[in-house]
């Protein structure tokens, strides 16, 4: 699977990005070992689950269960989660399904990526689902590879 390097906040501070698919549609995840969790911005989880019946509701009831809860997030800024389960996330040849998924607002982090003429992310693929698969990340030719 092909990524391509991403400058987050300076010169320093480059990180892989994918393209996915959450539910069939595009999404661009930034590949964060760092992240111990697997993060999905709420509004491209709400455009990416638009079409399931119980998304208003689900997704209400998980913003209200996690509000009072934070996580560090890129450059150390603090941001509120909750969690819910992604359908189907697929990346390369891998689909991942039913997997449950931290939701934050990436709002801030995106806003500065436009400043900068970057694309916003949707999200940061993390190290508990890094690590069911042993990942080759080959930075010659710009490939991930997952095996199990």
């Amino acid at each position: 699977m092909p990524f391509q390097l991403v400058t987050l906040e300076n010169d320093e501070n480059r990180m892989p990005l994918v393209k996915a698919e959450l539910n069939g549609i595009p999404v661009s995840l930034v590949v964060d070992t760092g992240a111990s969790h697997t993060c999905i911005d709420r509004s491209a989880f709400k455009r990416c689950t638009a079409s399931r019946p119980d998304t208003p509701s689900r997704l209400r009831r998980s913003v209200e269960e996690g509000m009072s809860d934070t996580v560090m997030g890129l450059g150390g800024r603090r941001l509120s989660h909750s969690f819910d389960t992604i359908d189907v996330l697929r990346f390369g040849e891998l689909e991942v399904r039913s997997y449950r998924v931290v939701l934050v607002r990436l709002a801030n982090i995106n806003r500065m990526l436009r400043l900068i003429g970057k694309d916003p992310i949707d999200g940061l693929l993390g190290c508990d689902l890094l690590s069911q698969y042993n990942v080759r990340m080959d930075f010659g030719t710009m490939t991930m590879i997952f095996c199990r």
